[in-house]
């Protein structure tokens, strides 16, 4: 269940608001209540505009003195939930039209039709232009009836909780922003010199920052030539042919020097004897080859190739 006005904003007005974007009739005194329809309520709670949760206490009728046409008269809504905690009541456009009864809006005036169309209730738009019920103690001239809504004010807040609104945006900026803008207002109980001020910290900003801590030791660079060289046989279909035919690309690149030698293939099984005549060649340079590094690919689990790399005592 939710409503369009901030909680507890200002002072209480005995003023009925009307709200489109209400689920439910809401008054906050227990006095306006039919005796008879009203229960006590637990469990249940209403969301305002500035995401608070007041607590339902009860439920039933209210009666309304309203003015129609310059005329005194009563009215009687039903299934209105009592919620103490709140400075104001409102009259749910949603709830009326579930009535069926039918609503406009011409020329500040918000009127309600019921269902044989005659007008039932009239409200007056206030300065800020909030609609109100036309009461004797509201008449349509109350013009300076005023009450917080989500459009033109918000409640105060703390530093922590402008920072959450703000999508955890940095404290700076936020401090920033109370200074540029309207409505930004901060609750002087929590000053910069308290617990929540703009230089506190925030417990979800710093875990959302924290870097994982590896789960691995980083692996070495090599310290000499040949004792790390990496392998890959290119194949994924994107290498165009050459005019020999050859479309594989065989690659070995040492650790230390990053000196790279490429074989061109024809097939992959002529992997093997790419790696047989790397490792001789490595051998007539004076320093054979002490680990080789691939990627795991099949090619390179073969049985032969493995076999080779035990003969070279390559690990």
């Amino acid at each position: 269940m939710k409503v369009s006005f901030a909680c507890r904003a200002g002072s209480r007005t005995n003023a009925w608001w009307i709200d489109t974007g209400a689920e439910d009739h809401v008054c906050y005194d227990e006095d306006l209540f039919d005796e008879q329809s009203y229960r006590k309520v637990t469990g249940n709670s209403i969301v305002t505009a500035n995401n608070e949760a007041v607590v339902i206490v009860g439920k039933g009728s209210v009666i309304i003195d309203i003015l129609l046409k310059g005329q005194p008269t009563k009215i009687r809504l039903t299934d209105v939930y009592h919620c103490p905690e709140l400075h104001y009541n409102l009259m749910s456009v949603g709830q009326v039209e579930a009535k069926e009864y039918t609503c406009s809006i011409k020329n500040g005036k918000f009127r309600f039709m019921n269902p044989r169309g005659a007008v039932a209730l009239i409200g007056s738009r206030n300065d800020g232009g909030a609609y109100f019920v036309d009461t004797p103690s509201n008449p349509p001239n109350s013009r300076s009836v005023t009450l917080t809504s989500r459009t033109n004010g918000t409640a105060k807040a703390s530093w922590r909780q402008w920072h959450k609104r703000l999508a955890h945006l940095n404290m700076a900026d936020v401090k920033r922003l109370a200074n540029m803008s309207i409505g930004i207002d901060v609750d002087s109980a929590n000053s910069l010199e308290s617990k929540e001020s703009p230089e506190s910290v925030c417990e979800a900003c710093a875990i959302g920052k924290q870097h994982r801590t590896p789960s691995r030791k980083p692996h070495t660079r090599a310290t000499k030539v040949n004792e790390l060289v990496h392998t890959n046989l290119a194949d994924d279909g994107k290498i165009p042919k050459t005019d020999e035919e050859f479309r594989y690309v065989a690659t070995m690149i040492d650790d230390y020097s990053q000196y790279t030698t490429t074989y061109l293939l024809e097939r992959k099984f002529e992997l093997k004897d790419v790696l047989r005549n790397y490792l001789k060649l490595m051998k007539t340079r004076g320093t054979s080859v002490h680990r080789l590094r691939s990627d795991n690919e099949g090619e390179y689990a073969d049985h032969q190739i493995i076999e080779l790399l035990d003969e070279h005592e390559v690990k």
